[in-house]
Protein backbone atom coordinates (compact mmCIF):
# COMPACT_ATOMS: atom_id res chain seq x y z
CA UNK A 1 0.00 0.00 0.00
CA UNK A 2 1.29 3.26 -0.95
CA UNK A 3 0.94 6.79 1.23
CA UNK A 4 0.81 9.75 -0.46
CA UNK A 5 1.62 12.22 2.30
CA UNK A 6 2.21 15.64 2.62
CA UNK A 7 4.85 17.73 4.90
CA UNK A 8 2.36 18.01 7.77
CA UNK A 9 1.60 14.13 7.07
CA UNK A 10 4.99 13.50 8.14
CA UNK A 11 4.91 15.72 11.16
CA UNK A 12 2.25 14.28 12.51
CA UNK A 13 3.44 10.58 11.59
CA UNK A 14 6.70 11.39 13.47
CA UNK A 15 4.68 12.71 16.40
CA UNK A 16 3.04 10.17 16.71
CA UNK A 17 5.78 7.60 16.47
CA UNK A 18 7.21 9.46 19.56
CA UNK A 19 3.98 9.04 21.87
CA UNK A 20 4.66 5.33 20.67
CA UNK A 21 8.09 5.40 21.68
CA UNK A 22 7.43 7.30 24.95
CA UNK A 23 4.56 5.31 25.69
CA UNK A 24 6.63 1.91 25.97
CA UNK A 25 8.37 3.78 28.97
CA UNK A 26 4.96 3.75 31.04
CA UNK A 27 4.90 0.71 33.00
CA UNK A 28 1.54 -1.30 31.79
CA UNK A 29 1.62 1.01 28.56
CA UNK A 30 2.32 -0.50 25.48
CA UNK A 31 3.29 1.16 22.52
CA UNK A 32 1.08 -1.04 19.87
CA UNK A 33 -1.39 0.30 21.94
CA UNK A 34 -0.30 3.98 21.31
CA UNK A 35 -0.19 2.44 17.60
CA UNK A 36 -3.36 1.36 17.22
CA UNK A 37 -5.34 4.06 18.76
CA UNK A 38 -3.71 7.06 16.61
CA UNK A 39 -4.75 5.26 14.06
CA UNK A 40 -1.21 3.93 12.56
CA UNK A 41 -1.13 0.28 13.41
CA UNK A 42 -2.08 -0.89 10.26
CA UNK A 43 0.77 1.55 8.65
CA UNK A 44 3.28 0.40 11.42
CA UNK A 45 2.85 -3.27 10.10
CA UNK A 46 3.21 -2.57 6.50
CA UNK A 47 6.81 -0.31 7.30
CA UNK A 48 7.80 -3.43 8.91
CA UNK A 49 7.00 -6.13 5.89
CA UNK A 50 8.31 -3.75 3.40
CA UNK A 51 11.67 -4.14 5.36
CA UNK A 52 14.14 -5.90 2.59
CA UNK A 53 16.44 -8.39 4.99
CA UNK A 54 18.44 -9.50 1.51
CA UNK A 55 19.40 -5.49 0.87
CA UNK A 56 20.20 -5.27 4.36
CA UNK A 57 22.49 -8.51 4.85
CA UNK A 58 24.25 -7.37 1.78
CA UNK A 59 24.50 -3.54 3.21
CA UNK A 60 26.06 -5.17 6.16
CA UNK A 61 28.69 -7.74 4.12
CA UNK A 62 29.81 -4.21 2.83
CA UNK A 63 30.46 -2.19 5.23
CA UNK A 64 32.63 -5.03 6.70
Amino acid sequence: MQYKDSKRDYLFMFLKGAGMGAADVVPGVSGGTIAFITGIYARFLNAIKSVNLQALSTLRCDKL
